[in-house]
Formats: C-alpha cells, sequence, structure tokens
C-alpha cells in the first residue's frame, strides 16, 4: 500500500504486485484502486494532518497511523477484503489532550469526529511531527511499540506501547521482554512507592499474556514471508499512559524557534568480537540486538538540529485503574 496524504486528506493505493512491477514495461504504473482514509474523519474544518506513519509491528503491513496537529492520533487497521469499511472508522483512536489530563483508565480519551463537541483551550497540546522509537528491525521490546511526538515548543512525549490488534514479533522478544518483566519483580520491595507497585504489576501482567499466547504463523500473501503475529492484550489496557513531557535542557531551544520534523534512532549493537582478535569488530547483519537507549532528533524553523540522547529508554505505562491514584513524574532527556 502507498498513503498519499495532503493537510486534510489521507488516500491510500494499492500497489500492483512485485512480479508486475518487476517487467520490461517503463511507463507509469497506475495503482488497482485507491480509497480515502476517514472521509469524514480529517476534513477541512478539522485540525490539520502532522505525520502519516506506517507502524513497524503491523502484521501484515496493514496499520496506518494518522497525527493531527490538535494532537489526536488515530490507528486504522486495513483490510484488503473490505478495504472501505476498514477505513471508514480508525480501530483505535486516543486524544491525547484529554489523555493527558485522565487520572483513571475508565475516562473516556477517544479522539471525536469533527463537529461531536470537542473544545479547545489555551493549554491543548500542538503538535509538529511524530515517529517510532524503531523501524521494526531492531530486536528489542519497547521501541518499535513507542510514538515519540513533539510539540512546535520542542516538549517530547511518548506512547508506549501503542500497538495493532495483531502484531508482528520478532524472534526472542517475547522471551527477552519476560526476562526484563521478573528481573524488575525481582528488584521490587514491598517499601518500593506505590506507583513502582502498580506499575511493575501491570506490565508484568501484559508481558504474562503475551508470554500464554500461542504465537500464530501467518504468511504474507504477496511475499509469501512467514511472520509471527500475537494478539495485542486487552489487560491492563489497550490505551498507554501519555508519558511526558520529556526535558530538553536548559535553554535548548531558542524563544523563537518552532520545531518542525523529529527522527527517533534506537541505539543497537550488531557486531560482534573477532575470537582471534580482541581489536576487530564484526557485524553480523541477521543479529540486531536494541538497547534502552535512543537518540531523539529535534529539527527547527531555524535550521537547526537538536540531538537530545534518552539513556534510560521509554517502558511501558498505563493509567491506573479507577480508585487509584496516578502520582505523574517528568522524565529527562
Amino acid at each position: 500500500m502507498l498513503a498519499i496524504a495532503t493537510a486534510h486528506t489521507v488516500h491510500v493505493a494499492l500497489l500492483p504486485s512485485s512480479a508486475e512491477l518487476s517487467t520490461l514495461d517503463s511507463g507509469p504504473v497506475r495503482p488497482k484502486k485507491d480509497f480515502t482514509i476517514g472521509p469524514t474523519t480529517h476534513v477541512s474544518e478539522a485540525s490539520p494532518l502532522c505525520a502519516l506513519l506506517w507502524h513497524p509491528l503491523s502484521a501484515k503491513n496493514n496499520c496506518l497511523v494518522t497525527i493531527t496537529e490538535g494532537a489526536e492520533v488515530r490507528l486504522w487497521e486495513l483490510n484488503e477484503e473490505n478495504i472501505y469499511h476498514s477505513s471508514d472508522e480508525p480501530a483505535l483512536s486516543l486524544d491525547l489532550n484529554k489523555l493527558a489530563a485522565a487520572k483513571t483508565a475508565d475516562e473516556d480519551v477517544h479522539a471525536r469526529p469533527y463537529g461531536k463537541g470537542k473544545r479547545f483551550s489555551g493549554d491543548d497540546l500542538q503538535l509538529a511531527a511524530a515517529c517510532f522509537g524503531s523501524d521494526g528491525r531492531v530486536r528489542t521490546g519497547w521501541s518499535e511499540m513507542t510514538l515519540y511526538l513533539t510539540t512546535t515548543d520542542g516538549d517530547v512525549y511518548a506512547l508506549c506501547p501503542l500497538i495493532p490488534s495483531k502484531w508482528r514479533v520478532a524472534p526472542g522478544v517475547v522471551e527477552s521482554l519476560s526476562l526484563e518483566s521478573a528481573a524488575k519483580q525481582r528488584a521490587i520491595v514491598d517499601t518500593s512507592p506505590a506507583e513502582e507497585l502498580l506499575l511493575a504489576k501491570q506490565q508484568a501482567r501484559w508481558v504474562d499474556d503475551i508470554v500464554e499466547q500461542d504465537i500464530q504463523e501467518v504468511v504474507l500473501s504477496r511475499t509469501r514471508e512467514p511472520i509471527n503475529v500475537l494478539n495485542r492484550p486487552h489487560k491492563p489496557d489497550i490505551k498507554p499512559k501519555l508519558q511526558g513531557p520529556f526535558t530538553l535542557g536548559d535553554d535548548a531551544l531558542n524563544d523563537d524557534e518552532d520545531i518542525t520534523d523529529m527522527f527517533v534512532v534506537s541505539l543497537q549493537l550488531n557486531g560482534r568480537l573477532d575470537d582471534d582478535s580482541e581489536d576487530e569488530f564484526l557485524f553480523d547483519d541477521d543479529r540486531v540486538e536494541g538497547l534502552p537507549a535512543a537518540v531523539i532528533c529535534l529539527a527547527s524553523d531555524q535550521a537547526n538540529v537538536h540531538l537530545c540522547f534518552d539513556l534510560d529508554g521509554v517502558e511501558p505505562r498505563w493509567l491506573p485503574p479507577a480508585g487509584r491514584v496516578s502520582i505523574i513524574s517528568n522524565g529527562y532527556l
């Protein structure tokens, strides 16, 4: 699929198969069909789009994420067999302004269609760009499940885990998440803060769900590539907590500087020392191991690029259930 966007419209075209594209004919290729995503959602009277992303963990490369300047995030899970129905309403929608103000998981934080009671205030987030923490090739637990977002003022936020209802899992990821969860459980003691206890419990429940699932093998129709697929856990919640704003440091941006774009690079280890030499470092393209740390690059309208090192990485967080108090703390980049 090929996604094409203007400020207020999103179109998706079904591309010909790779066999058709490999012919010697050098003439223009006309897509078999194209359709509009959210024909009543991204209208000219609504907030314009600021980002359009294919989800790196989409099971069939069919999950499109649209983000508006008004801080609305929508996941569209497109079904080629019923393309028009699946492109009419998002599978998941989040209003980040509502999510930032929410205290418990039972509050309504869904993005509403235009004209359905949306109210703005001076404190609403104004997004400039968004990016996933990885393109899916890095074998790390959380980076490709993390959607980073930045405002025009340079505030950085994150949603983790943000995944489709069916998502592809790389070899070793489930085992890695299980070990990480077990280590966190061992580190928690009765005297730990209530927020840490709740977070460890929520993360353990989410990881236990994927560990107990039977991995489904799906063969992609066009490439015949077999992939491993899991269902998205519903507990603690399918809606992640909005994390941030993360601190960029004192005087990181000029007063009259606006952020226009962002890109996130997950730090990774994809090499090994040669057995015969302590100095020679060999790279193995088949093994790309991720690290929690990341580099967040912010570009501005003054032709500046700000590099922010997130040494701790983003871990999954959810809102507490009704009746629990959430303590909101800032991170540091």
